[in-house]
């Protein structure tokens, strides 16, 4: 993900794990020095418009949102570690976070208030719905839906009707 600092924050896996993060020049497009390990662990990571970074932390299969500081330690926990949660998001203001969240049967997409620490689903049906991405300036979101195999975008709105629509099929 891109951070308002100029860096690239990144997870890694297999042997190099942890949150990663390096200076990258939009106006040349290209690196402009070497990557910094910032959190030895973890995953998923997200970032506010003003640099707040979130990521998910795992213990025991269960994730752990955290916020993280710039000095890569842990400020703070948010609420309860969950076993399905995956692909946090935090919205373009940071006082939301969209993430997919495993259910019963499928996955759908909730959002939690931050200062409040209340999660409710946002969509929720019977097929598989991942990978929420925060748009028009947070007014909505964009996620994926996995229907008969195929995947297909739709945005819905965070507040008020439930109609929905798609962008891709």
């Amino acid at each position: 993900v891109w951070a308002p600092s100029g860096h690239v924050i990144y997870a890694r896996r297999r042997g190099m794990d942890g949150i990663w993060d390096f200076p990258f020049s939009l106006k040349h497009l290209e690196r402009t020095g070497d990557p910094v390990l910032l959190l030895d662990r973890g995953s998923d990571p997200s970032v506010a418009n003003d640099g707040a970074l979130l990521v998910n932390l795992t213990r025991e299969r269960r994730r752990q949102l955290v916020w993280v500081g710039r000095d890569g330690t842990v400020v703070e926990t948010i609420g309860e570690p969950l076993r399905g949660q995956a692909r946090p998001r935090l919205s373009p203001n940071g006082e939301l976070v969209a993430l997919s969240v495993r259910t019963d049967s499928d996955w759908d997409i909730w959002v939690t208030e931050l200062d409040r620490g209340v999660s409710l689903p946002v969509v929720r049906t019977l097929e598989t719905d991942i990978s929420p991405f925060w748009f028009d300036g947070g007014r909505k979101i964009a996620f994926r839906r996995w229907t008969r195999g195929k995947p297909r975008i739709f945005v819905r709105n965070v507040e008020g009707d439930d109609a929905e629509t798609e962008l891709i099929d």
